[in-house]
C-alpha cells in the first residue's frame, strides 16, 4: 500500500505495530534516507520514492556483494571516482552505500577505509569522518572486552593501544578487565602495556598503574 497509493502516519504505525515501528524510524525514513516522501493531502500520505527504494537495494547488494574484500572495494571506488563528475546522478546511491555499510559494519566486515572514501565522495568533511570512524571502533573493541574469547579480548586489547591517546574513553573498561579476577596474566600484561599507551596524560592512572604492578598477587611485576 505505501509503494501504490501511499498511507498516512497513523495507518502505517497502527500496520506496523508488532514490529515496533515508532516515529522516530519513519522521520528516519524520510527526512534522512529520503526513502519516503509527503505526498500531500490533510493528513499527509506518506509514500515510497521508487527510485531512491532502487538505489537502496542497489546499494545492499552492492555491500553484501564487496563484504570484507578489500581490493573489489578500491576497484569499485575508483570506478564511482571517475563517474562523481557528474555528482548529482550518483550522490544519492553512494550515500545509500556508505549508510548500509554502517549499519552493517560488523557484519559484513566492510573494511574500515570504505566509510571514509564513500563520505569524501558525498562531500561530508574528511577529519571528522575520520573522528567518527574512530570513535565507532573504540566502542567495538570495548564491547570485544566482554567476550568469552580469551583471543579476542586479547586482540581488542592491542588494538586498543595502537589507538593511543584516541581510545581514551576505553580505560574504564580496560581497568575493569584488568582487575578482573581469573583474567590471564597475558591479556592483564597487555592491558597495562595499553593503559600505558592510552593514558599517558592520565595523571590519575599512573599511580593506580604503578600499585597494580607491585601487587605481588597480580603477577605483573614484569611489565
Amino acid at each position: 500500500k505505501l509503494i501504490r497509493a501511499g498511507a498516512n502516519e497513523a495507518e502505517i504505525l497502527a500496520a506496523m505495530q508488532d514490529e515496533g515501528a515508532t516515529e522516530d524510524q519513519l522521520n528516519y525514513l524520510e527526512f534522512r534516507l529520503g526513502l519516503v516522501h509527503a505526498t500531500g493531502g490533510s493528513p499527509a500520505r506518506l509514500q515510497f520514492g521508487l527510485g531512491v527504494l532502487a538505489e537502496w537495494l542497489a546499494a545492499m547488494k552492492a555491500a553484501e556483494l564487496f563484504g570484507a574484500d578489500a581490493q573489489a572495494w578500491r576497484r569499485f571506488l575508483e570506478l564511482v571516482s571517475l563517474k562523481s563528475a557528474k555528482p548529482g546522478k550518483i550522490k544519492n546511491f553512494v550515500a545509500a552505500l556508505r549508510d548500509c555499510c554502517l549499519r552493517r559494519e560488523e557484519e559484513l566486515a566492510v573494511p574500515d577505509f570504505v566509510e571514509i572514501e564513500l563520505g569524501k565522495l558525498t562531500g561530508l568533511n574528511p577529519e571528522s569522518l575520520e573522528l567518527a570512524r574512530d570513535q565507532r571502533r573504540i566502542a567495538r573493541l570495548t564491547r570485544e572486552l566482554s567476550h568469552l574469547d580469551s583471543s579476542r579480548r586479547q586482540t581488542a586489547v592491542k588494538a586498543l593501544a595502537a589507538l593511543g591517546l584516541r581510545a581514551a574513553q576505553a580505560i574504564p573498561a580496560l581497568i575493569a578487565l584488568l582487575e578482573k579476577p581469573g583474567e590471564p596474566l597475558e591479556i592483564r600484561g597487555a592491558i597495562v602495556l595499553a593503559l600505558a599507551e592510552i593514558g599517558a596524560d592520565d595523571c590519575a592512572l599512573i599511580p593506580r598503574l604503578i600499585q597494580l604492578v607491585e601487587d605481588r598477587q597480580t603477577g605483573l611485576q614484569a611489565f
